[in-house]
């Protein structure tokens, strides 16, 4: 605006003839404000009074950074003459360089009240009300300035980065459509202009518009219009897709594109490189890339961040607090990266109030309230409600209702309340029912440790006809003693429930059940389950369960593996139940699946196993199971999954056996 408003300066008529300040003039359009300010203090010394002179040196001084003495000079000048325009027009500026927007558009509302088509007081109210983040305002007058000067360079600027303004309080406000609009008007005046370009494609980012954003980067990245920003930008979006090699490949190219003695772009895209190898759980390297920035550049917050942040995602959890407490400076990303840390440890309330404070520092972000919103959603009631029914080659028949209500009670209880009812019927003419009711809680210690116990009552028919109540329970312990290995126990008692039959002879049966998994990436995981069973028929089962396996891909997930089961009984009972006194099984399964995916819409889950079984001493025969379950996330609130199961791993002592069932299953968060 400096320009503008030498331009607006007048000879004053208190000078003699001789005199000349046309050198002074030149200083100041040259920007060189120490040549100016002594030009004009030497012509002040003989004319102290003269406007023109007072007005160029209150300039000098401004521009060259001393805004105080500017306001000084020129306050007195309009003491000397009153609602002069000139003087005013000068004085809002000073006031605009000494960061006091409100006083500058004070003086230039003077002048419009009398003048309201003044081109420089309508630039100069839209420049102070954009340093206000009155962007909506500044938009009315610097197009009301363009009117009257539709040809001025400095306007048109000035309209374009009072649009980017414009559309980043849209954005933030989460009118994106408007946002997005806005910023056409840009692209119509500006082809590809960058910033716009760039935050049109982060808008469609929030809208989870994932596809147009790509293809707007891609725009950018391929026509090299800052080419640097929208590789960053398609290496994040990347991750997003979880296509991590794409994603690797561009925040290699961002690095490619970014000067080593540029600290800023390099420490941005080798950041970027850090993310993408923690998400593809290559902290080794990561840490590498974080070590060789620090001994290139020394410590920074964003270094800080990035090491505390690949802590949390390697599950040292305190490792990474304790990281993030040496950042002294409170910053969006630290509050994330701390919420991210405590609800990774299941201190949910902690978690919770971090996103808050990101939210103060930036209002609607979509990252921080969408994560408030999962955390909330967890710590409300959750109510499943499942039917099932099943068949057998024997004519075994089984209708199943189950309903469970969870009730989340501060932050470590949840309260369980269970409920069902089983119907079975063989050869469609016996017929038996089971009820049972439970209340339990879930007490979740810390991520490591969990306790979960529930007990009720269940009521079944007798071989008599007669009802029968017994009591259920159900206790178990989770440690998570290292991020690689866990151990589980269970106790329970329940009663037998297949068939008919089993519900009418009330047999209960009490299990002790042990479970150990260890689980590393790029590892084969394996899991050793052993279950002793007790029966009030004087029976006890025992039954081992290995599973080895490998993780071949995380989204979706896909696990290759063996499976080998033994089980025995002490008595064998065929006429009631399966129970050879010997039975093994040796399989392979395939599985995979995106259930574990709470942000997608449609959810899958599949699983083949097929192997060898032996019955006792018969010989070796063929088993096989599919399990197909497919859902539908209605909302965040609603979800509705079907399931197919078939089975052919031995249940009867008969060959050819074979099991089915269809189930339906509807989860909702109240």
């Amino acid at each position: 605006m400096r320009g503008v408003f030498v331009g607006f300066l007048l000879i004053s008529v208190q000078l003699m003839s001789q005199t000349s300040m046309e050198d002074g003039f030149k200083y100041l359009d040259a920007q060189q404000f120490a040549k100016a300010e002594q030009f004009f203090t030497k012509i002040l010394l003989d004319y102290p009074d003269n406007k023109t002179a007072n007005i160029c040196l209150a300039r000098a001084k401004g521009l060259g950074g001393d805004a105080n003495s500017a306001l000084q000079i020129l306050n007195k000048l309009n003491r000397s003459y009153p609602d002069d325009k000139e003087t005013l027009l000068n004085l809002a500026e000073a006031y605009l360089w000494d960061k006091d927007p409100k006083l500058a558009i004070k003086n230039y509302q003077i002048i419009l009240k009398e003048d309201p088509e003044n081109f420089t007081a309508n630039f100069g109210t839209a420049n102070s009300l954009s340093s206000m983040f009155r962007y909506d305002e500044a938009l009315a007058y610097i197009d009301k300035a363009l009117n009257i000067d539709p040809n001025n360079e400095g306007a048109k600027t000035s309209r374009r980065f009072v649009l980017y303004g414009v559309a980043d309080n849209q954005r933030k406000n989460t009118n994106y459509r408007e946002a997005i609009n806005t910023l056409d008007i840009v692209l119509e005046e500006y082809r590809n202009d960058e910033q716009a370009l760039i935050n049109k494609g982060i808008c469609y980012l929030s809208m989870k518009d994932v596809k147009t954003a790509e293809w707007i980067f891609d725009f950018m990245y391929e026509r090299d219009i800052n080419k640097f920003e929208a590789a960053l930008l398609l290496s994040h979006i990347n991750l997003i897709k979880h296509k991590n090699n794409q994603a690797l490949s561009f925040a290699e190219k961002a690095i490619d594109l970014a000067d080593v003695t540029d600290e800023t772009k390099y420490t941005r895209a080798s950041i970027q490189k850090v993310n993408v190898l923690g998400a593809s759980k290559k902290f080794i390297e990561a840490h590498e890339i974080i070590n060789t920035l620090h001994d290139q550049y020394g410590d920074s917050n964003d270094l800080t961040l990035a090491r505390g942040r690949m802590n949390v995602w390697d599950q040292e959890f305190s490792k990474g607090l304790k990281t993030y407490s040496t950042i002294k400076d409170t910053n969006y990303v630290l509050r994330m990266g701390l919420a991210e840390a405590y609800r990774a440890k299941k201190q949910n309330l902690k978690a919770k109030k971090e996103i808050e404070e990101a939210l103060v520092l930036i209002p609607n972000q979509p990252d921080a309230t969408g994560l408030l919103r999962e955390i909330e959603l967890e710590q409300s009631p959750k109510l499943e409600i499942e039917t099932f029914t099943s068949s057998d080659i024997g004519n075994n028949n089984a209708k199943n209702l189950f309903a469970e209500l969870t009730v989340p009670i501060k932050e470590k209880h949840r309260i369980m309340l269970m409920g069902g009812i089983r119907q079975t019927e063989q050869n469609k003419i016996e017929e038996a029912q089971q009820r049972s009711f439970m209340i339990g809680d879930h007490f979740q210690i810390n991520h490591k440790f969990a306790l979960k116990f529930s007990g009720g009552i269940i009521n079944y028919s007798t071989e008599t006809g007669a009802n029968k109540n017994a009591s259920i329970l159900n206790s178990s312990i989770n440690y998570q003693f290292t991020k690689n290995h866990g151990l589980g126990l269970t106790y329970s008692k329940d009663a037998l429930k297949y068939s008919t039959d089993l519900i009418r002879s009330g047999i209960l049966k009490h299990s002790i059940v042990g479970t150990y998994l260890f689980s590393k990436h790029n590892w084969p995981s394996l899991y050793l389950q052993y279950d002793l069973t007790n029966q009030t028929d004087d029976n006890q089962r025992s039954i081992f369960f290995g599973s080895l396996f490998y993780q071949f891909k995380t989204f979706p997930l896909v696990k290759l593996g063996f499976n080998y089961t033994n089980m025995s009984y002490e008595f064998s009972r065929p006429l009631l139940y399966f129970s050879p006194n010997q039975y093994e099984v040796v399989e392979a399964f395939i599985h995979f699946g995106n259930d574990f995916d709470k942000k997608a819409k449609l959810i899958y889950h599949f699983e083949f196993t097929f192997g060898k079984q032996r019955i006792e001493t018969d010989p070796r025969i063929n088993t096989s199971r599919i399990s197909l379950d497919l859902g539908y996330r209605i909302s965040d609130r609603y979800k509705l999954f079907g399931q197919y199961f078939y089975s052919t791993a031995a249940n009867s002592t008969n060959k050819g056996f074979s099991f089915t069932q269809y189930k339906l299953k509807l989860t909702t968060i109240l």
